[in-house]
This record gives C-alpha cells, structure tokens and sequence, in this order.
C-alpha cells in the first residue's frame, strides 16, 4: 500500500515537471516578443553571407509578391 503511495507521489510530480517544462518552452520574453528569430512582414529573414544570393533571392521574392498580388486581384 505504501508502495503505491510512492509510485502516484511519483507520478503526480514528474507530470507536474513536465507540464512546467513545457510552460517555460513557451513562455515569451519581457518585451513579448519571441526568443526565436522573426522574419520581417511574415517573409523569410535571408542569412546568406554572399550577396548575389540575397540579391538574387531579394529579386525572386519581389517577382513571386508581384505573382501573388496579380493573382488576387483576378
């Protein structure tokens, strides 16, 4: 009887635990923004160092808003 005792004290705080764990994973800094890196404006934020790749990608990007745009408005 003890045992069992033991084993749901056990139980009740490893749930316990985990439910802070997983609250503390979500929690946002003071500012209430998140830890995790945002992009701009829901895009993508770019972290290439070459800059013909942010060029060439800033230019498929612009092309694809465009795309989108035009296709809303039909």
């Amino acid at each position: 009887m003890r045992l069992r005792s033991i084993h749901r004290f056990g139980l009740s705080t490893l749930t316990l635990l985990a439910s802070l764990v997983l609250i503390a994973c979500n929690q946002t800094s003071a500012s209430g923004k998140s830890n995790a890196a945002a992009p701009d404006n829901g895009k993508v934020p770019i972290t290439t160092k070459s800059e013909e790749a942010r060029k060439e990608f800033l230019q498929g990007r612009e092309l694809s808003d465009k795309l989108l745009a035009n296709g809303r408005a039909s």
